[in-house]
């Protein structure tokens, strides 16, 4: 069973942002996007599981709508004005986690595990 997860953003994040900084990690993960566009996937480069998922953005309207949608009651900054959600696979939960933080900071946004206060 997989983790829910989420990212928030105030701006888009482009596939070339996302590989730029999948390329840091040691080693690198590959970042792929589905033909239509709508998922993003972070895999290991040496085995090609799956570490991280994201789906299409969604533009946030209210921060009402945010906290209704996730049930969660960490801060989400005021200006977040994308949100994408997606999964991490259990067995790769430490690496998933690891990229989404690195994404959180990236953005100065704020990532969501949906069921935890991590």
């Amino acid at each position: 069973m997989p983790f829910e997860v989420a990212l928030f953003s105030d701006r888009m994040i482009s596939l070339a942002e996302f590989r730029a900084l999948a390329e840091d990690f040691n080693p690198p993960i590959v970042v792929e996007e589905t033909d239509d566009g709508g998922v993003v996937t972070f895999t290991e480069l040496t085995s090609d599981e799956c570490v991280l998922t994201l789906y299409n953005p969604k533009r946030v309207e209210t921060q009402d709508n945010v906290y209704a949608l996730l049930g969660c009651d960490k801060e989400i900054p005021f200006n977040s004005r994308f949100l994408w959600e997606g999964t991490i696979p259990f067995t790769y939960f430490e690496r998933g986690m690891v990229f989404l933080y690195a994404c959180e900071s990236y953005v100065n946004g704020a990532a969501i595990v949906r069921g935890s206060k991590i």
